[in-house]
């Protein structure tokens, strides 16, 4: 599988898919290569947080307390923010 320049190929990739395939307010969770938290972290900050309609969740380590896995969140429609899919109406 090749990931382009950076890596990041694939991932990005997902990440648009998620934002047309998932339900308003449901979660991606990617586990990544050493690093590449740290990029998407600063990717999100500087595009104000939001990129394909996607918010940087949060990110958490593995079992080696590195942080593998970046967690993102299909923006919320207006009026659900705070709401997660488990959430009743």
């Amino acid at each position: 599988m090749d990931g382009g320049e950076y890596g990041l190929d694939v991932i990005w990739e997902l990440i648009r898919n998620a934002s047309t395939e998932l339900k308003s307010g449901g979660f991606l969770v990617i586990e990544t290569s050493l690093g590449h938290p740290e990029y998407l972290e600063q990717y999100f900050r500087d595009h104000n947080d939001i990129v394909h309609n996607m918010i940087l969740y949060g990110t958490r380590e593995d079992f080696s307390y590195r942080k593998r896995f970046v967690i993102l969140q299909k923006k919320p429609k207006e009026g659900q923010e705070g709401k997660t899919t488990d959430d009743s109406d």
